[in-house]
Formats: structure tokens, C-alpha cells, sequence
């Protein structure tokens, strides 16, 4: 093939790939006015995303503070339980006693400071003064009677004592189960507002999940635009390279032309600078440098 149909094909092939870079560029110009509208919703797809993560591990935070006070409350309530099972058996006590007391106090019919002052009377009259038989005999059976009294009031008066303390525990038990009670109530207003903000946060976090579901699809149907064209880019790429790997050949066989011309020329430039040479003529720096490169000069010399 000669120069001028290598020239020819050679364009052909370029023809060729111009048109389909010239395509490339068009569709990277598409895809670049795309690729700015994906971004923005691909920033505010990750943007939503972001808000979903935030929302989620403040409600877990709430779920999980919540939960601990849930059960900070539960062993609070076992604790309320058993002191109200304590003042329930307290009281039954204090109810028994009393009676037990009042019972002994009925029997004694009067104090223990009393009984024991006419006991001490009775006695001082009974060891140091003389009375009749008759009055030792109703002092001894008043005596035998004080006795049983005062037995009496001594019990009544450690009842009545135990009374005393038993109402002393209540009230404490009164004081730490309304302490308790108030805790409880406290720890519960807390849980529940907790349990309302996870809610709240749940809440926000279907609303932004929406949201983000929404961003993507149109993301997706963006891609659905975009892959496409960048599938028509790499089949052109591909056709490029194939057309550069049929035009290489010719490629090949026109430089092999060009540098044969080249060749040719340099011997014919060298040629007529060898007959100036020999006729004397005027040779050019050029032409000298050609004859230098060709040996020439060595070819004159014989």
C-alpha cells in the first residue's frame, strides 16, 4: 500500500476515534451535570443517615437510664414491701400488747407506784405494830392480793414500755417508708419522662429514616440514568482501543514509508553535496553536516 492510501486509511481510523471521543466527552458532560444533582442527594441522604445514628444512641442512652431506674425502683418497691410487712406485724404487736397490758392493768386497779406504797404501808404495820388478829389476818390477804397487783402493774408497765418503743420503731419505719415512697415516686417520674424522650426520639427517627429511604430511591433512580452512560463510555473506550490496535499496522508501514523518504532524501542531499564537492562549489553547513552523517566526506576522499 502506498503512502497515499496509508494517509487515507491511517485518517479513517482517526476520523473514527475522533467521533467517538467526541461522543465520550458529550456523555462526561451529562454525567457531570448528574453527578452534581447525586451528590447533593447522596450529602443529604448521608445527612438524614447521620441525624438516624444521633437520634438512635440518644434513645438508647434514655432506654438504657430508664431501665436501670426500672430496676433501682423494683429493689426499692422489695425494700417498701418488707417494711410495710414489718409495721403490719408491728402494729398486730403493739394491738396484742395493749390488750395484754389493759388486762393487767385491770387486774392491778391502780399504778405501780401506788400499790407499792400501800404494800410498804401494810408491811410497816404488820412488822412494827401490834394489832389484833383479826386486822393481821385481813392485812395478810390484803398483802397476799397487793401482791398479785403489783405483779400485775410490774408487767403492765414493761407492756406499756414495750408499747412505747414499739411506737417509737413505727414511726421510724412511717419516716424511711414515706422516704421510700417519695424516692419511688421520684425514680418513676424520671423513668417515665426518659421513656417519653426514647419515644419522642423514635419518633424523629422514623420520620428522618423516611426521609433518608426517600433520598435513596431517588438516588437509585438517579443511577438508573447515569449507568447507562457510563457503560456507553467504557464500550467506547473499548472500541477506541480496538480501532488503535487495527490502525497500529498501518501506523507501522507509514512510518517505515516516512523514514524511508527520509533516508532517501539524506543520500540525495548527500549526492549533490558530493558534486559541488567535486565541481568546488560552495557547500552549505547543511548540506556539509548531511555528508558528515552519510561518510561523505570519506566517499570524496577516494
Amino acid at each position: 500500500m502506498n503512502e497515499k492510501d496509508l494517509k487515507s486509511k491511517i485518517n479513517d481510523f482517526r476520523h473514527e476515534i475522533d467521533a467517538r471521543e467526541k461522543e465520550i466527552s458529550a456523555l462526561y458532560s451529562k454525567l457531570n451535570l448528574h453527578k452534581a444533582e447525586t451528590d447533593k442527594i447522596r450529602v443529604a441522604r448521608d445527612q438524614l443517615n447521620g441525624k438516624v445514628k444521633e437520634l438512635s444512641s440518644r434513645a438508647k442512652e434514655c432506654r438504657d437510664l430508664r431501665d436501670k431506674l426500672n430496676r433501682e425502683i423494683v429493689e426499692h418497691k422489695k425494700k417498701h414491701k418488707a417494711l410495710i410487712t414489718d409495721v403490719k406485724g408491728l402494729n398486730e404487736k403493739i394491738k396484742k400488747d395493749k390488750q395484754e397490758r389493759d388486762k393487767l392493768n385491770k387486774t392491778a386497779n391502780g399504778s405501780e407506784e401506788l400499790l407499792d406504797r400501800i404494800y410498804a404501808k401494810n408491811m410497816g404495820i404488820l412488822t412494827s405494830k401490834d394489832i389484833p388478829l383479826e386486822d393481821e389476818i385481813r392485812l395478810f390477804e390484803q398483802m397476799s392480793e397487793l401482791t398479785e397487783r403489783r405483779a400485775a402493774a410490774k408487767k403492765a408497765t414493761v407492756l406499756h414500755n414495750d408499747v412505747l418503743s414499739s411506737y417509737k420503731q413505727l414511726k421510724e419505719y412511717d419516716s424511711r417508708i414515706a422516704e421510700l415512697s417519695a424516692k419511688i415516686d421520684s425514680m418513676k417520674a424520671e423513668s417515665d419522662t426518659l421513656h417519653k424522650k426514647a419515644l419522642e426520639a423514635y419518633a424523629e427517627i422514623s420520620v428522618f429514616r423516611d426521609k433518608s429511604n426517600e433520598q435513596h430511591k431517588i438516588l437509585l433512580e438517579k443511577y438508573t440514568v447515569t449507568d447507562p452512560i457510563r457503560s456507553r463510555i467504557d464500550s467506547l473506550k473499548e472500541e477506541i482501543k480496538r480501532i488503535q490496535g487495527e490502525m497500529a499496522p498501518f501506523l507501522e508501514d507509514f512510518e517505515k514509508l516516512s523514514q524511508a523518504k527520509v533516508v532517501e532524501k539524506r543520500v540525495q542531499t548527500a549526492k549533490e553535496a558530493m558534486d559541488k564537492l567535486k565541481h568546488r562549489k560552495r557547500v552549505s553547513l547543511d548540506d556539509f553536516k548531511v555528508l558528515m552523517e552519510n561518510g561523505g566526506l570519506q566517499v570524496s576522499d577516494n
